[in-house]
């Protein structure tokens, strides 16, 4: 059975009724209990299915939130995009050992939103810690190609360089640029893969992305966009939490409050105090302009829509909705224990689903 059909009982339950009506009035905190395994994942693919807002999920840690993640991206479907928001970096100021990849992930993510797409974002408390561009900034640092429009290959290649980006002969990897005649190679952060523009004289005749390591074409586009590093662009411009970069329209889904606020807590500390031991060529900037701290987490939480599925909620005010989920038997790959639990079920007249991810 399709998960549509599942995702349909769901959405006639009253427990989901309940949140609808809950998170209708607003800045609501709802808080679900009687939750087990993945059950979580499922029930909340069928809530942001058929809501229109952007959904932030934050989970313990990356490795819970890689899970979490695996889940809802098998279950909800187009046109709703499933990403994750990883951390930059593991020490604070520490910008030489960024992750690249996770640059690319992060941009790709804010790109994302800023183009106004459905999006359920899926990330942890390091992740949610570090702040990010403002949306003027985005735009003032996001240039879209289109085909069909003119553009003058100095003026692309200046403006590359400006962005930081390393002129090069290939492109590898996220930050590069080549141009060869009338063609242009760009590795924008907000692209997994790179982007080939080709020319007619000043205008774009075709955009496509391919393998670096192949040169083959991979897919036509009729726009992209280029965005930079953000994360090392913007260190002196103005940043923000994530929650402020979503906006209002919002719902933040939170499994374990109290862990959040301690590690951001944690990290704010460790942070001041590597800008207090002052150990660097360059000042830099303050670590209240580059990370959140727990007020503003708390503050931010307070103004937005919220779903807690662990044991408490933080807010005391919260609508609790009660599931009657069970813990799934441990088959540990005995089939014949599988099909008698499953007979068994179906003389309870239950409704049973096998889902294989």
């Amino acid at each position: 059975m399709k998960n549509q059909s599942f995702a349909s009982i769901v959405k006639e339950s009253v427990q989901y009724q309940q949140t609808q009506n809950f998170l209708g009035k607003g800045n609501a905190h709802v808080l679900w209990k009687g939750h087990v395994g993945s059950s979580i994942a499922f029930s909340a693919a069928t809530f942001v299915q058929t809501n229109p807002q952007t959904n932030l999920f934050i989970l313990s840690d990356k490795e819970e939130a890689a899970y979490f993640f695996n889940d809802l991206e098998n279950l909800v479907s187009e046109p709703i995009s499933v990403v994750f928001f990883p951390a930059s970096y593991k020490v604070p100021y520490q910008f030489e050992e960024i992750d690249n990849a996770n640059v690319v992930a992060r941009a790709e993510v804010l790109d994302k939103i800023a183009s106004h797409k459905k999006t359920c974002i899926v990330t942890y408390p390091e992740a949610v810690f570090e702040k990010v561009p403002t949306r003027k900034n985005m735009d003032s640092l996001t240039m879209k190609i289109e085909v069909g429009q003119t553009y003058a290959i100095q003026f692309i290649n200046e403006l590359l360089l400006e962005f930081h980006f390393d002129s090069v002969d290939f492109v590898y990897e996220p930050g590069q640029f080549a141009i060869r005649g009338g063609i242009i190679d760009v590795y924008s952060y907000a692209n997994e893969v790179p982007y080939r523009i080709e020319f007619f004289g000043d205008e774009v005749e075709s955009i496509r992305t391919f393998d670096p390591a192949s040169q083959l074409s991979l897919k036509e586009f009729k726009f992209f966009n280029i965005l930079p590093n953000v994360q090392n662009e913007l260190l002196s411009e103005g940043l923000t939490d994530i929650f402020s970069f979503l906006g209002k329209d919002t719902c933040i889904w939170l499994n374990d409050y109290e862990r959040l606020r301690s590690v951001v807590d944690a990290e704010f500390e460790k942070a001041s105090k590597i800008f207090s031991e002052k150990k660097f060529v360059l000042t830099p900037t303050p670590p209240n302009q580059l990370y959140v701290d727990a007020l503003q987490l708390e503050k931010a939480l307070d103004a937005s829509a919220t779903i807690e599925w662990g044991l408490h909620s933080k807010w005391k005010n919260s609508e609790i909705i009660a599931f009657n989920f069970l813990p799934q038997t441990s088959f540990n790959k005995n089939f014949e224990m599988l099909r008698t639990d499953l007979l068994e079920k179906n003389k309870e007249n239950y409704q049973c689903f096998l889902f294989c991810f």
